[in-house]
């Protein structure tokens, strides 16, 4: 069967999923956009002396099984997708994708095989189940990453180092606010250095207003459930900083927009956001290499009939 890599469409996203270095007993024929590694400087020949063959864009829609888009299929493009397909990629059906799993991956029939950080899942039409033979959290490298770089990076945009009077709170356990406690104590903040977790929300919405710098890596299902909101940032101390490495604009920080590389902070009353989304692009060639090498091994590297066959075990027809 043929695996399609399409580039990334998104602004700002300079990762690889996979290099010309991990190309190696893969059990499907890969087609490569053309121009696909031009952020690492990878040429087309370095993909096709490995196998791959390299096609128009549209041409890998046209004759892929399978594609893989990093953050999911941009909607100017839904009309390339053919009915069948398997797509893989980021794609949140019960949240920011599920306008697209109700509309076109319904009409057209599309199988989706979700790279969610913790359980990677494969949904069509309703359904939603779990994969068994990939490895929960295999991406967490990425995780990290995305926390230890937004942490220094919101602050270099900031323009005020973390010192030991930089009283820091932490939302969350996961990868990216492990990533966050790294970044945060390496850089002087380590006495002053909170984490919260579901267990002591409480005892943070009694203190948040003694902080100097929030860092929340919580990401919320439901886009209702705010972890903050705007009656906190009356409360908040004049300059404060609130990172949002969920990366969700306006949903577990209610008052947080995306922001970008070239404005990263977003002034609300008193208090400084900074929301960007893929912030691991910021290490591209870092962070390329952990996602190649990950995702070749447990996605890339399996037979695409074994996804047809467990959506088919949960009621799949090929229509």
């Amino acid at each position: 069967m043929k695996l399609g890599i399409l580039k990334p469409s998104n602004a700002g996203e300079k990762r690889l999923t996979l290099l010309p270095e991990h190309i190696e007993g893969l059990e499907n024929d890969i087609l490569i956009e053309a121009g696909f590694g031009e952020s690492l400087e990878i040429t087309d020949k370095e993909y096709e002396d490995k196998g791959c063959t390299i096609l128009s864009r549209k041409e890998v829609y046209e004759q892929a099984d399978a594609l893989y888009s990093m953050k999911g299929i941009p909607e100017e493009e839904y009309d390339l997708l053919q009915d069948n397909q398997i797509i893989i990629g980021w794609i949140h059906p019960q949240a920011k994708g599920k306008a697209f799993m109700e509309g076109v991956a319904t009409d057209k029939h599309l199988i989706i095989l979700n790279i969610d950080n913790t359980q990677p899942t494969i949904a069509f039409e309703d359904k939603i189940e779990p994969i068994p033979f990939i490895r929960s959290n295999f991406t967490y490298k990425n995780s990290v990453t995305a926390g230890y770089v937004g942490t220094i990076h919101s602050m270099l945009s900031y323009g005020k180092l973390f010192s030991s009077t930089t009283n820091i709170a932490i939302l969350g356990s996961g990868n990216v606010s492990q990533g966050a406690m790294n970044a945060a104590s390496k850089l002087g903040a380590i006495d002053n250095i909170r984490m919260f977790y579901h267990s002591n929300l409480d005892e943070f919405y009694k203190t948040y207003s003694e902080y100097d710098v929030i860092i929340n890596g919580i990401a919320v299902t439901d886009p209702t459930n705010h972890m903050l909101t705007y009656d906190h940032v009356k409360n908040m101390k004049k300059g404060t900083l609130v990172v949002d490495l969920a990366a969700q604009p306006g949903e577990a920080v209610e008052f947080s927009k995306e922001t970008t590389y070239d404005e990263p902070l977003l002034k609300v009353d008193d208090i400084f956001v900074y929301c960007i989304r893929n912030i691991p692009s910021l290490v591209y060639r870092t962070a390329s290499e952990v996602l190649s090498e990950s995702f070749t091994n447990w996605v890339f590297k399996r037979d695409l009939q074994e996804y047809i066959d467990l959506a088919k075990e949960h009621g799949y027809n090929i229509k």
